[in-house]
């Protein structure tokens, strides 16, 4: 990846992160504020989902150590899991942007 590449990339993680979080916040919100179920189902599932939410967090920020060498994988990630923008994306080269392109057209 190039170095301008990885630099933008470094600028959008704090980005991508908080935006997991974000999904994980609102996915426990509306467990917790589910009328259906009773408090302690409700606590229950929270923890199970605050479990498995970092589970994810791990699989996708820290499962492949953050270098430029590994770059193209966290990109690739982070749009494969929604965390950043096609108005992010054109910040990236063309080479980057064709690398998302590829990974897009192999997935459908």
């Amino acid at each position: 990846m190039q170095e301008s590449d990885w630099k933008v990339l470094s600028k959008l993680r704090p980005l991508a992160v908080e935006r997991m979080y974000d999904r994980i916040f609102f996915h426990l919100q509306s467990t917790l504020n589910a009328e259906e179920k009773s408090h302690r189902e409700a606590v229950i599932d929270t923890l199970e989902t605050v479990r498995a939410a970092m589970k994810e967090v791990s699989r996708v920020f820290d499962q492949v150590r953050f270098s430029r060498t590994n770059a193209s994988d966290h990109l690739i990630t982070y749009f494969a899991e929604n965390l950043l923008t096609e108005q992010e994306l054109a910040e990236f080269s063309e080479d980057a942007q064709e690398l998302v392109s590829s990974w897009r057209a192999q997935k459908h």
